[in-house]
């Protein structure tokens, strides 16, 4: 539980920070807005100085204080294309069963089942689908069940499931029609996570990526130039040279960011780019709170992370080729 109150608290930190975020992205003037994920973090317990008890909870008050009320101003600006986070997940019973009815009942477009509110009826995968955007297409893929998405070993059932959601995001394309497919959990990071107490880093996610190895072409389809995920908390950029598109994380959107990615962490632990084939100098991680701007330019794409304020931080471009 972190430190939801409208002000700075010494002993808990910044204050939440959503609607600055959302009023530096509406300050942009936006054509299109991708969330990737993780709505809901009122969950449960008691938050003492850190926000009003009364918006804790899987209620319509903690998804209006965590979400709608701070974007308020910014959901009327420009279509937005929503992607469902393992905050929103079913868990695995009605105790570890998380944001899923807020999910459902607000943002997700697909049709849903008869007597779809109770949780025998939740629905832990739905289907990829395909979303218009001008000239391209932007695929929608729900990654949010993995269990124990950083284990050593993937999950076989998992990883069945979604080797045929690979396989139908196929037929969702076609070679002239170029496309981002945006997840919440992406198929290749870099984690980082306090191990009792101290800093480390894992590759990620094992189960996504044995799955798509796994689907039909074993491949993801030649017209994806973007991969767009969340789930870390902060931004990185992974490039490949062996014919992947780039992965982009935008994880610093208005939440408790995990460690930061240090290059004595990288240097200790060389088997993580390693495993994610992925060259030293073709990472790079900013550990902030921020949001990304993509914007068409020649034969591909200017990304532009900017932070709170919505200021610069950094500018490169991807090119569709």
């Amino acid at each position: 539980m972190q430190n939801c109150a409208g002000t700075d608290v010494a002993s808990l930190g910044p204050a939440w920070n959503f609607a600055q975020v959302a009023a530096a992205i509406d300050a942009v003037e936006p054509d299109l807005i991708i969330h990737v994920g993780d709505y809901h973090y009122r969950e449960s317990g008691t938050c003492g100085a850190r926000c009003d008890q009364g918006t804790v909870g899987y209620t319509w008050a903690s998804w209006k204080a965590d979400f709608f009320e701070p974007a308020k101003a910014l959901l009327p600006e420009a279509p937005w294309v929503f992607i469902r986070g393992n905050h929103e997940d079913c868990g695995t019973d009605t105790t570890s069963a998380r944001a899923w009815k807020g999910w459902f009942y607000f943002l997700d477009p697909q049709a849903l089942p008869d007597d779809p509110w109770t949780w025998q009826n939740c629905q832990a995968y739905t289907d990829p689908y395909r979303v218009p955007a001008g000239q391209q297409s932007i695929l929608v893929m729900d990654t949010s069940e993995i269990p124990d998405d950083y284990a050593a070993t993937p999950d076989a059932a998992t990883v069945t499931r979604y080797a045929q959601e690979f396989t139908v995001m196929d037929g969702l394309t076609n070679a002239q029609t170029p496309a981002w497919l945006s997840t919440h959990r992406p198929f290749w990071a870099v984690a980082s996570f306090l191990n009792n107490g101290a800093p480390a880093i894992a590759f990620t996610d094992l189960t996504l990526q044995a799955a798509l190895n796994a689907s039909a072409d074993r491949r993801l389809p030649a017209s994806i130039d973007l991969l767009i995920a969340g789930h870390v908390h902060q931004f990185e950029k992974l490039t490949f040279t062996d014919g992947r598109p780039p992965q982009l994380v935008f994880g610093g959107g208005a939440t408790m960011l995990d460690p930061v990615i240090t290059d004595a962490l990288l240097d200790a632990n060389p088997s993580v780019l390693q495993e994610l084939g992925v060259n030293r100098q073709d990472f790079t991680s900013i550990h902030s709170i921020d949001f990304g701007v993509i914007a068409p330019t020649g034969d591909g794409w200017t990304i532009t992370i900017k932070n709170a304020d919505g200021q610069d931080e950094t500018t490169f471009t991807v090119s569709n080729n």
